[in-house]
């Protein structure tokens, strides 16, 4: 912990953080399950991971292989259709009487009146992802009616059903458990791992360690050194159904019989979600690496969720008397676990302050890196601690690079906001390659496209990452392989193609396009963006015998390129 936040804890060490009310939904919504066999979950709501909170359940497949039938879970009406190669994939939305509106992703397929619907929309337009919003009368449902069925489309590592629950404006996600989805859960969660951090006066830390919760257990006191600690738990969950290990719902910390800290994922807003960065700290419990939740609170944490955190969950250790630590771990279903031990001031070295090198970056203010030819603009709220910064240049350009590196240290910090990045070349770039000139992360031995706009003299894009960034050229057009049959005998009944790019990009860039026809008659091919996939399933227009294929290719710098062929059906 840096002096700045100390002081930040200091000047409000009687405040309770949050204060949030349990939510009490608005009108009436009980939601059946969605699936026609018993609840079986692989991830739970609010559960920790990459970036954000888990915002919904998701639930296995009955059959193995998915394509099960998807069951709308209350009389409403299906209000929105997305398909999307990434994130969600193909997901539907169904909104209900009280306005919350219920959220089925990563589907395989539509049922029939929809799929014709979505079809029709898709050649109109002449693209595969789209977004379809429909009004009441079109396609109302009952609570039970078939709407879809289970698949792996877009981000998805898996066949199975992510289910969500939004309110009316989309804005937050909530528990659906809180509305009676019937999941069978009798098991506790279990604690796994314990990090104690102890901090001198000045908030230097000043002793860490992990113990595992049986090692907490067999030590009737924990001795931490330092004037002050604070406490993060590794924990975990199960279910009946499912051997998958899933996230705790609750977390209470009472210091000496008072509370001291509570977390509670009941709801919270879409857009508060990348605060989970502020709320855990990763590290080695055990064997294996660990999420854990922290007890208590970072300056830049403005997450909703926490309903008491006194002292922003620092505890003074005024003497060597030890105090009585209980944590309570919860899970929707109301089953708890609890682990007790007590807290003994040990002795200390003070730390040692490392002094700014560079310049501090602060979770409320702004702050601005120059160097002679780049420049880094951090918005306020971009972290969650104060961070020493130091921008670091490169003298000379690299073979392919029209700038010399740049970039700032730490370059591994979590950013809240992305960074605005301004480049300047180090040689002169051609005027036709202008157009093609990105802002380019380096990542290994290759590049990252960040995007880039000129504005002026200037290359300009905006990142979540530190960096280094150098201006490069990208010319080449994507590669599209077509994919046979393994058997030279086997039927050809579909066309499928590998896409691929030689330039990765971040996920806010625009995606890889094409337009694919057969016999110069446009036709619909599905994205799988995870696995690098456009295919196309023959229809009954296409007779047998040999036709041709033309697709046309492009990337998000223009780049285009027309590969043709024939093939035999």
């Amino acid at each position: 912990m840096k002096k700045w936040c100390w002081v930040c804890l200091w000047t409000g060490s009687a405040f309770t953080y949050g204060e949030a009310p349990m939510p009490d939904p608005p009108g009436v919504l009980q939601l059946a399950s969605p699936v026609r066999h018993a609840i079986s979950v692989s991830g739970s709501f609010g559960e920790l991971r990459h970036n954000h909170f888990h915002g919904g359940i998701d639930i296995r497949s009955g059959r193995g292989p998915g394509g099960d039938d998807i069951l709308a879970s209350a009389p409403g009406y299906i209000s929105k259709i997305d398909i999307d190669a990434e994130n969600l994939g193909k997901s539907l939305y169904i909104t209900h009487p009280n306005g919350f509106v219920t959220v089925y992703a990563h589907l395989d397929r539509f049922r029939a009146d929809l799929a014709e619907c979505i079809r029709q929309e898709q050649f109109a337009q002449q693209k595969f992802q789209l977004s379809m919003e429909f009004d009441p009368e079109h396609f109302p449902v009952r609570a039970g009616d078939l709407v879809a069925y289970m698949g792996n489309s877009g981000s998805s590592r898996g066949k199975h059903l992510h289910f969500e629950l939004r309110d009316p404006d989309g804005e937050e996600v909530w528990d659906p458990l809180l509305f009676g989805l019937p999941l069978a859960d009798s098991r506790a969660p279990v604690f796994r791992n314990v990090k104690f951090t102890g901090y001198d006066s000045e908030g230097l830390v000043v002793s860490q360690k992990v113990l595992t919760a049986s090692m907490v257990r067999k030590q009737p006191r924990i001795r931490v050194p330092g004037a002050w600690f604070t406490i993060s738990v590794d924990a975990a969950d199960h279910t009946d159904h499912s051997g998958f290990i899933t996230g705790i719902k609750t977390l209470r910390m009472e210091v000496d019989g008072t509370e001291r800290y509570a977390f509670s994922a009941e709801r919270w807003r879409r857009d508060e979600t990348r605060y989970i960065n502020a709320h855990v700290e990763s590290g080695r419990g055990g064997r294996s690496w660990a999420r854990f939740h922290r007890c208590y609170l970072l300056c830049g944490n403005r997450l909703g969720l926490y309903n008491t955190c006194s002292n922003a969950g620092f505890v003074a250790m005024d003497d060597t008397t030890g105090h009585r630590v209980d944590l309570f771990a919860g899970d929707a279903c109301g089953n708890q676990a609890a682990l007790s031990f007590s807290v003994e001031k040990a002795p200390f070295t003070a730390g040692q302050p490392r002094g700014c090198k560079g310049q501090c970056l602060y979770p409320d203010q702004e702050l601005v890196l120059e160097g002679s030819h780049s420049q880094f603009a951090f918005r306020e709220g971009s972290v969650y601690d104060v961070v020493h910064c130091k921008l670091e240049e490169a003298s000379v350009c690299a073979p392919g690079s029209y700038s010399p590196l740049a970039g700032v240290s730490p370059q591994g910090m979590s950013l809240h906001h992305p960074v605005i990045i301004r480049l300047k070349p180090g040689r002169e770039i051609p005027e036709t390659l202008r157009s093609k000139c990105y802002v380019a992360q380096k990542s290994g031995k290759g590049f990252i496209n960040s995007g880039g706009r000129w504005e002026g003299d200037w290359l300009v894009a905006e990142s979540r990452s530190a960096g280094p960034f150098c201006i490069r050229v990208d010319t080449l057009a994507p590669n599209l392989q077509l994919l046979r049959p393994r058997r030279k005998s086997q039927r050809l009944n579909a066309l499928r193609f590998r896409l691929t790019d030689n330039v990765g990009a971040i996920r806010e860039i625009p995606d890889l396009s094409y337009e694919a026809y057969i016999d110069e008659q446009w036709v619909l091919m599905e994205y799988d963006k995870k696995n690098r996939l456009i295919h196309h399933a023959f229809e009954e227009w296409l007779t047998s015998g040999q036709h041709s294929y033309r697709v046309v290719v492009r990337d998000p710098l223009g780049n285009e390129k027309t590969y043709r062929g024939n093939f035999v059906r």
